[in-house]
């Protein structure tokens, strides 16, 4: 009797766990450094990982030697898109993560700057005139901190 129970309860956990015993192969990792041009690391970057089938987008930040990682990462075709202060955005190509890999992408980023614009409203210029704006004559006088105004002559 005892064996009859064994053998059921050990068919039983045999049919009751396949999918978190393929669930563990039916994923991989994504990890890579972020550098500059000079090979430099760039710590504190933000990485993307973005599954090109589904679209849903995953982001990490770059730890102090400008490494990154994205676990549980299921197989599919992906891009890498990261960005930091100081630098432009860089993407790569396109890849295939594969069952069960630990995939190394790396990414180079280029100097650059970050956009910035600056709106400036006309309304809010002035321009103004009056007779004494122009100063035409100015002497220095033997005080090297002080100026001396001259009349202008007028007719």
């Amino acid at each position: 009797m005892k064996r009859i129970l064994f053998v059921i309860v050990a068919v039983w956990l045999l049919l009751a766990s396949p999918t978190s015993i393929y669930a563990q192969f039916e994923t991989a990792s994504v990890l890579g450094y972020v550098r500059d041009g000079s090979g430099a690391v760039v710590s504190g970057a933000s990485v993307s990982l973005v599954n090109q089938e589904t679209k849903t987008q995953v982001s990490a930040q770059t730890d102090a030697q400008g490494a990154y990682q994205f676990t549980d990462v299921k197989i599919g075709q992906y891009q890498i898109t990261a960005q930091a202060n100081g630098f432009g955005t860089s993407t790569t190509q396109l890849f295939r993560v594969t069952v069960n890999a630990r995939q190394r992408v790396d990414v180079a980023l280029k100097i650059g700057s970050n956009t910035e614009t600056v709106t400036v409203d006309a309304a809010e210029i002035r321009t103004e005139s009056s007779p004494f704006s122009t100063i035409s004559n100015m002497i220095r006088s033997s005080d090297q901190n002080a100026f001396v105004r001259e009349p202008s002559s007028r007719s």
